[in-house]
């Protein structure tokens, strides 16, 4: 008898590559069920598997926040800081921000490589915490 689910199973290991394109093209054709699915998904899990997900994330995040602050220089790169030569004892008070605001997404739909571009093609600038509100206090003005 032919078992479908064995024969797709097998079939996607012998094709990777064009299993992976026919997936993206459902996700982009679908992407209400492909929501749906995922919700469902993520509420099916135990309360465990849901942190060990946020562990994940949070430490993919720091790496990609370093690799980020290191394409920037580092440092504050305001150079009326405060701190002489601009600040730079912690990552978590280093922030970036967007020369034009209207480019700027909200944080949820941010993706990685769309800020990799940003930062590479000089769109964004690495200020500490206190630069960063003093420079959105002008713009507010």
């Amino acid at each position: 008898m032919f078992d479908r689910k064995e024969y797709m199973k097998n079939w996607r290991k012998e094709h990777p590559q064009y299993a992976k394109e026919k997936n993206r093209d459902w996700k982009l054709k679908n992407p209400e069920r492909y929501k749906a699915q995922r919700k469902k998904l993520y509420e099916n899990r135990t309360s465990q598997q849901k942190e060990r997900v946020k562990i994940r994330q949070n430490e993919r995040n720091k790496k990609l926040k370093i690799e980020f602050v290191n394409m920037l220089g580092g440092k504050c790169s305001n150079p009326n800081c405060a701190c002489k030569n601009g600040y730079n004892r912690s990552i978590s008070a280093l922030e970036f921000h967007h020369l034009n605001p209207k480019e700027k997404e909200s944080k949820r739909n941010v993706c990685n490589s769309a800020l990799r571009k940003l930062i590479l093609e000089g769109k964004i600038k690495l200020l500490c915490s206190n630069c960063h509100h003093e420079e959105h206090e002008k713009l507010n003005k």
